[in-house]
């Protein structure tokens, strides 16, 4: 099966995972009315290329949309749903890295800017389980003296706010083991920003815990090509220099160093989206070790006494 197809039998504990479930009958959405293309945006997954192609090339609009409207939308006119999905322990470096970085200390020193500060002061205590993420920890000058190579920093004529994020991190294991001892921490139920939710997690129903009707999922990995060739089935022209890429950033410490338990341990907290988005495990991962991610395929009582195939991680109830 591919991405689509397996989501669709995929059955979702909206109680263990409620951390990564937004509650309300509405999703974000980018809607292109004139091609009937409605994209939802899933975070870390292309989705800035995404919605940015949807704004310039398919004359889409970011907003909430109601689930009954999408569904009508879908079953009355028409419309295609798509999204894009990334491999997940791929995904999981790239989330912690964003979320790590909004929720750090200076966020709520910022000037000029109320509403981050106002935002920073009501959210920061999701950080409170993990008190060593952001100790010493005060400034962005604090954060980026860990990462960024001592040259570029003393450079001033530099926007080390960008520069910074196009070279190999200098960190000597600090930001590596913190973010190994959270890997740790972590029991995957409860993620302190958007980031860090699940993939399939943002294509549920809230309310019903059913699954969106999906109809296409796409690679991210070929989010250009694949964008392209969305263009050209709706006969749009997409110039040569026209998508913007991805935003590409060096990783804060080098994930090569990563500990295999620890990309292991990933791997088991990912288990929801390598199952239901029947995506390969990573060889790390994969094999006849014990402690694999293993996904099954059974019946799942649903409501009115109703019994239904379904996927989820083998050790979800």
């Amino acid at each position: 099966m591919d991405s689509a197809d397996a989501l669709s039998y995929c059955h979702v504990d909206t109680t263990k995972y409620s951390g990564h479930i937004k509650k309300g009958p509405a999703v974000l959405v980018s809607l292109s009315s004139r091609h009937k293309l409605i994209y939802r945006n899933i975070p870390k997954s292309s989705s800035s290329s995404a919605r940015t192609a949807m704004m310039d090339y398919f004359k889409g609009e970011d907003k909430r949309m109601k689930l009954d409207e999408l569904r009508r939308k879908m079953r009355f006119r028409n419309f295609t749903l798509m999204s894009f999905v990334r491999e997940p322990l791929d995904r999981f470096f790239s989330s912690y890295d964003e979320a790590f970085f909004r929720f750090g200390p200076w966020f709520g020193t910022f000037k000029n800017r109320p509403m981050m500060v106002k935002a920073y002061h009501a959210n920061k205590h999701r950080v409170d389980p993990y008190p060593y993420l952001y100790e010493g920890l005060e400034t962005l000058k604090d954060y980026r003296a860990l990462y960024c190579p001592s040259e570029i920093l003393a450079n001033k004529s530099l926007n080390h706010e960008n520069e910074c994020n196009f070279y190999n991190s200098v960190d000597d294991g600090t930001l590596r083991g913190r973010f190994e001892q959270f890997v740790k921490d972590y029991n995957g139920t409860n993620p302190f920003d958007v980031h860090l939710v699940h993939q399939v997690t943002q294509l549920v129903d809230s309310k019903s815990g059913e699954m969106l009707p999906v109809t296409v999922l796409y690679n991210s990995s070929r989010a250009s090509a694949e964008l392209r060739s969305i263009a050209k089935a709706k006969g749009v022209k997409i110039p040569e220099d026209g998508l913007e890429a991805g935003r590409v950033r060096k990783r804060k410490f080098d994930i090569g160093s990563v500990s295999v338990e620890t990309k292991r341990k990933i791997c088991r907290l990912m288990a929801l989206d390598y199952c239901c988005l029947n995506i390969e495990l990573p060889e790390v991962c994969g094999g006849d070790l014990e402690e694999a991610p293993y996904c099954k395929m059974d019946f799942v009582e649903e409501r009115h006494d109703k019994r239904q195939l379904k996927i989820r991680p083998w050790d979800d109830p």
